[in-house]
């Protein structure tokens, strides 16, 4: 979708990220890939997200004591969508792993960051 399908952060870019989030004192609420692990067809994706990338990130913000105020699975998948898109049932199920793995993974901290679903847009026509 858009060209682009070979893409990963690595930690050493997300550490500088976040000492640069550090400096500018705000919060941050990170965009995660919610196609991962997906086939794409005209009519949307199929299949569950993959959230190992997700899972492994989360694990390694809270190991480094990062401060993360909300993790946000996709981006505009909703109606259309821009490029592709996942039911509702899925996403919602998608949604609820999310959730899982950060109170999992943030089960020991007074502290926990939101688990966001993603903006999108609606379009009468």
């Amino acid at each position: 979708m858009f060209g682009f399908t070979q893409g990963c952060l690595p930690t050493h870019r997300w550490d500088e990220l976040n000492a640069f989030f550090k400096k500018l004192g705000t919060k941050i609420i990170f965009g995660l890939n919610a196609l991962t692990g997906r086939t794409i067809w005209p009519d949307g994706a199929k299949r569950a997200w993959d959230n190992t990338n997700a899972e492994s990130l989360i694990r390694y913000t809270v190991q480094k004591n990062y401060s993360i105020h909300g993790w946000e699975l996709g981006n505009e998948l909703c109606g259309s969508g821009v490029g592709t898109r996942v039911a509702a049932d899925q996403y919602a199920s998608d949604t609820t792993s999310l959730q899982n793995i950060v109170q999992n993974t943030y089960k020991d901290m007074e502290s926990k960051p939101l688990t966001i679903a993603p903006e999108g847009f609606f379009d009468a026509n």
